[in-house]
């Protein structure tokens, strides 16, 4: 089959690497992929995708700063730089499903939709009618797939979930005591990590409140905020007036094989909202490396999160109930085992899985 996958992004972020890693899979399997990114901007998009050997092409402006009359220009263009060469075409946001759908007349290849998040579930009138426009739909959790039914009447039978994966050789079992050891953390601590940009929005600063009771009771308790942001400086402050500077450590931004190396030397993983990429697949890394996690009861971190047996799950804006798990997290030998943890990523994280969830789903939309 000859899939188009498009990405208004020009810069490499969260999407970027789930979509590349289909894309890959899929041409193992003998189906071609061409991706189509932005054209009005220039990044490390394009040149990083070319690098992975898969076909990235720019023809269109396809971008959310495009005026009215680049848009007009793209629709004009679509049609025709479509017509015969793809049989399905899947987008990731309103500006490549707009130029897509809108010239659908002309080139005739069935258009789905990956809703990778909550923000693109929003319900204003414009977002509304767009999203009704395309063929089908992938989502990232089934709270994902009832909020698309639910608020833009969407038939069940055309939204498929389509979960997050892992690369499972780059994350795998282990210890890094040498990056523990920079942390300034002992054998007794308790180590919690969060591997996350730092926004507002992540919930950053309510997991610094409820952890700031919590190590009341638990002393021994420490927190790692791994990552870099326009909200960094903002929760420094906050430690420092929470009293926290002796638990709390900002060991910057993890590239490579640091982000693994921060997973093994934890003893858990904490993640309370969704990224750019839904499906979160901070969780999918974290029990790879064989750690819990702790996470909020939305979307797939709901989803992936099997409470006791692979975390814990507390309400997405209550900060007591977050202290409490905090303060009543089990001891070390208490915690889940790496072992069982590493085995539920091989079965519901591996890219294989994945790849077979895509395939089977767009044969769905497709009959």
């Amino acid at each position: 089959m000859r899939f188009l996958f498009t990405l208004p992004y020009y810069e490499w972020t969260g999407p970027a690497e789930p979509l590349a890693q289909l894309a890959q899979d899929l041409e193992v399997r003998g189906h071609q992929v061409t991706i189509w990114v932005e054209g009005k901007r220039s990044g490390d998009l394009f040149q990083r995708l070319e690098a992975l050997d898969l076909q990235v092409e720019s023809p269109l402006e396809l971008s959310r700063k495009s005026t009215p009359l680049g848009v007009m220009r793209d629709l004009r263009e679509a049609g025709e730089l479509m017509k015969g060469r793809f049989d399905v075409a899947v987008t990731h946001m309103s500006a490549d499903q707009l130029v897509l759908c809108q010239s659908r007349r002309v080139h005739g290849v069935p258009v789905f939709r990956y809703a990778q998040n909550q923000a693109s579930l929003n319900s204003s009138s414009s977002r509304r009618w767009l999203l009704r426009q395309a063929d089908g739909y992938f989502v990232p959790s089934p709270q994902h797939r009832d909020h698309l039914c639910e608020r833009f009447r969407i038939l069940p039978s055309r939204c498929e979930i389509l979960g997050g994966a892992v690369d499972l050789d780059a994350f795998h079992l282990g210890e890094s005591r040498s990056t523990r050891d920079r942390w300034g953390c002992k054998p007794e601590h308790l180590v919690a990590v969060c591997v996350s940009r730092m926004k507002e929005e992540r919930r950053h600063g309510m997991l610094l409140k409820a952890f700031a009771e919590a190590v009341k009771q638990r002393p021994e308790l420490r927190l790692i905020l791994v990552g870099r942001g326009e909200y960094q400086e903002t929760l420094k402050v906050l430690v420092g007036d929470l009293g926290l500077n002796h638990c709390v450590h900002f060991p910057g931004y993890a590239k490579g094989n640091e982000v693994c190396q921060a997973f093994q030397a934890a003893d858990l993983s904490i993640w309370l909202a969704e990224g750019n990429d839904g499906t979160c697949r901070a969780i999918g890394q974290s029990l790879a490396c064989g750690r819990p996690v702790l996470g909020s009861r939305i979307g797939a971190i709901a989803a992936a999160i099997e409470p006791l047996r692979t975390g814990w799950l507390v309400g997405p804006d209550d900060e007591a109930a977050l202290a409490k798990t905090l303060a009543g997290l089990p001891s070390h030998d208490a915690l889940p085992k790496p072992e069982d943890l590493r085995k539920v990523a091989e079965h519901q994280w591996s890219r294989q899985h994945r790849c077979d969830q895509f395939a089977s789903s767009v044969e769905h939309l497709l009959s």
